[in-house]
């Protein structure tokens, strides 16, 4: 029996043992009718909008379930993640390449071959003792997922699904309690006197969103998937320009520490670099618009910060990122200037410094084509910078300015994991 059908018997109901002259007023079976005539307009509407998007929440929902058992499979499979952390991974790698598994394959694609490029930079010597090996999928996803394997979560692949379909289409909003609403006009939770109420009126109207419940009302709650801080090229560049250090500061910098060297070699303890480190990062602070106080550091040298702040949250944490990656960079660069970046002791600083600077992307003469030694900008790589090399990440040192090939300025020193 079709819904209106059933809506005629519940009206036979209401006017049982007598005529509807009898026991209807008029004025209440005008206004019935037109009660009825509402629901079965907003039934005709809605019809054929939940079929389409039925129809549409159907095919995508099944295509992204497909894409994710995929990127599963590929990327995912070798770790020793959970079902659940590994869905999670696969819902944020998907999302950043704009929901297509090719652009991952590129990326991972360009990441072995900036291993490559790596290597084959290396002395001969380097490569008899040290056979190339290409970055695994596991390693891949890690240079840009960060937090995967702390992640508490029980995700299924249907809650991912779910989640991405609703993000894609919308909800689905047109439902039997809106028309329900729309139509009480009469006697407050009661529509008439006759005994039509509102759950009366859903056993009607149900069966025309039936199976769209999810669709609609409150998200499911899905774990937060940290990403790897990255910048562009470009954003390197105009934060270097606008948060550096001015070569005077920097000069006095270099001086300090080549006031403790000896034939070149820097004398530096690590509690050297770590004060010279607080001196740099105390500049850039004021720099980026830290109030005075705001910023401390840990017994290890590690700058911290209040937990609270007057900004905006994601102001706040922009200028915390910018303060990490400009105060690293000009560390580097004064230990650059004095020759000693390649000391254990500086070292020993740096690698810690840098698990909280943002990696830059590798710049390319031409976007449209991947990576390769003919194709990445050597000009545009800046010293200091952290780029990610393969399934490492290497900070950009550029040695040599005056080479005549860009190529031969600089090397990369890879950041122990």
């Amino acid at each position: 029996m079709s819904i209106f059908g059933s809506l005629g018997n519940f009206r036979g109901l209401a006017i049982a043992g007598g005529s509807a002259a009898e026991r209807i007023s008029q004025l209440e079976k005008e206004r019935e009718d037109k009660i009825f005539s509402g629901i079965q307009n907003w039934v005709k509407e809605t019809i054929p909008r939940a079929g389409e998007y039925r129809t549409k929440a159907t095919v995508l929902r099944r295509k992204i379930e497909g894409q994710l058992e995929q990127v599963v499979d590929k990327y995912l499979g070798d770790s020793n993640l959970t079902e659940s952390q590994k869905i999670a991974g696969a819902r944020a790698l998907l999302k950043d390449h704009g929901n297509k598994i090719e652009n991952i394959d590129k990326a991972y694609s360009d990441a072995q071959a900036m291993g490559q490029i790596l290597y084959e930079s290396q002395p001969d010597a380097f490569k008899k003792a040290n056979r190339y090996n290409p970055i695994t999928t596991s390693s891949f996803v890690n240079t840009r997922l960060a937090n995967l394997g702390n992640l508490k979560t029980k995700e299924s692949l249907q809650d991912a699904s779910l989640y991405a379909t609703r993000t894609n289409l919308g909800d689905f909003n047109d439902t039997p309690e809106g028309i329900i609403k729309a139509l009480s006009i009469y006697d407050g939770s009661n529509i008439f006197r006759s005994g039509y109420d509102e759950a009366q009126l859903k056993n009607i109207t149900a069966p025309v969103t039936a199976g769209l419940d999810e669709y609609r009302g409150e998200m499911p709650e899905l774990a937060r998937v940290e990403r790897v801080p990255v910048i562009s090229t470009l954003e390197a560049m105009q934060q270097a320009q606008k948060y550096r250090l001015n070569e005077a500061q920097l000069a006095k910098y270099i001086s300090d520490i080549e006031k403790g060297t000896e034939t070149g070699v820097a004398k530096w303890k690590p509690s050297d670099w770590r004060g010279n480190y607080k001196t740099i990062a105390l500049e850039v602070s004021n720099k980026v618009g830290f109030e005075p106080g705001e910023l401390s550091f840990s017994e290890e040298g590690y700058p911290m910060f209040p937990m609270g702040s007057g900004k905006p949250r994601k102001e706040y944490a922009k200028a915390k990122q910018r303060f990490y990656n400009e105060s690293f960079s000009n560390f580097v660069k004064g230990a650059i200037g004095a020759n000693a970046y390649d000391t254990p002791a500086f070292k020993s600083v740096a690698y810690g410094l840098a698990n909280n600077v943002s990696v830059t992307e590798v710049p390319l003469q031409d976007a449209t084509k991947g990576i390769s030694p003919d194709n990445i900008n050597y000009n545009n790589l800046l010293s200091g910078n952290i780029y990610q090399v393969g399934a490492n990440k290497g900070i950009y040192i550029e040695i040599d300015p005056s080479a005549k090939k860009a190529k031969d300025r600089g090397l990369f020193s890879i950041v122990p994991k």
